[in-house]
């Protein structure tokens, strides 16, 4: 069935020659996959450095299931935990562990040095088609962190466990943060 709202009607008639017509029922077909529209970073610290109060805000094309991105979650402020690896390359991996929200390449600069580094973190759908996760305090390798790392433009790819309001997977297309270079972080 083509995408669009439809109302449905079962018409039934017995041996007598009556006939019944069902309340109308209205249904939505939907079988376009959601995309991610943008990712945003925030510094809620120190300028050009991983730290709490940072935050990054995920921007979906559709309402989400919150449950597709973490099993069980209902959209409200739940503990999550950021992973940032370290790298000698010249950029670092951002994801969420246990999370369906794909990874975000935080540009040209490693923010790590060495090992991974992990934040403790928030996660809330702050609207139906919107994930922020604001990060809390450093747990892991604090002290690979780098500081002055300079303005950068995100790229998110979302991951396609999670899904829209009709089960549809989100595509994993690259999306890259609106508003060009910036300090991030």
């Amino acid at each position: 069935m083509p995408d669009g709202a439809y109302q449905l009607r079962v018409t039934t008639t017995d041996f007598a020659g009556n006939t019944f017509i069902s309340p109308a029922v209205n249904v939505v077909v939907d079988n376009n996959r959601p995309t991610g529209i943008d990712i945003q970073g925030a510094n809620g610290g120190v300028a050009g450095k991983l730290d709490a109060g940072d935050k990054l805000t995920n921007t979906f094309s559709e309402p989400m299931v919150p449950g597709s991105i973490l099993p069980g979650w209902t959209g409200g402020s739940t503990a999550v935990t950021v992973s940032v690896p370290g790298s000698r390359r010249t950029s670092s991996q951002l994801t969420v562990l246990r999370v369906n929200l794909g990874a975000v390449n935080l540009g040209p600069q490693s923010w790590v040095r060495g090992r991974r580094v992990q934040f403790a973190a928030t996660m809330t759908m702050t609207s139906p088609k919107v994930v922020t996760l604001t990060f809390g305090s450093c747990v892991t390798s604090c002290r690979r962190i780098r500081t002055g790392v300079g303005a950068a433009t995100f790229v998110w790819t979302p991951s396609a466990a999670a899904t829209d309001l009709a089960n549809n997977p989100v595509s994993t297309t690259a999306v890259s943060e609106t508003g060009g270079p910036k300090q991030n972080f």
